[in-house]
């Protein structure tokens, strides 16, 4: 093996006896942060946006409260950009398919469209 001293200083590897420094321990949460935590998460299934958005706003003091609120806020806001995605492009093959159809459209071409969304945001709520 070679000598290590030609090195130049940045590719040496550090001195054995140099110690790097303990990471330093976070606190650990209290049950009353673990279970609002978790209520903002699971609160999220019944009251969609509003029960993280509150549990956030009221406990403004405990980091870990407001990370899982504002998580549990932010998966609602990508599950309503992807239902948004998912109707736009519901829409635009209903509408597509009724502006190459050859001949009369009927009422229930027209009104299928508006009830599957409808009826599709009764059940997303």
């Amino acid at each position: 093996m070679s000598d290590l001293s030609s090195l130049p200083p940045e590719l040496t590897p550090p001195n054995a006896t140099e110690s790097t420094p303990a990471p330093v321990p976070l606190p650990e949460p209290t049950r009353d942060e673990r279970t609002l935590g978790m209520l903002a998460h699971v609160l999220q299934i019944v009251s969609w946006l509003l029960a993280p958005a509150i549990i956030f706003l009221v406990r403004k003091d405990s980091r870990f409260v407001r990370y899982h609120a504002l998580q549990a806020v932010f998966f609602q806001l990508l599950v309503m950009l992807a239902w948004g995605a998912t109707m736009l492009a519901l829409f635009a093959g209903f509408f597509t398919a009724i502006a190459r159809h050859k001949g009369p459209v009927g009422p229930a071409a027209i009104g299928f469209p508006i009830l599957f969304f409808l009826s599709s945001g009764a059940a997303a709520r």
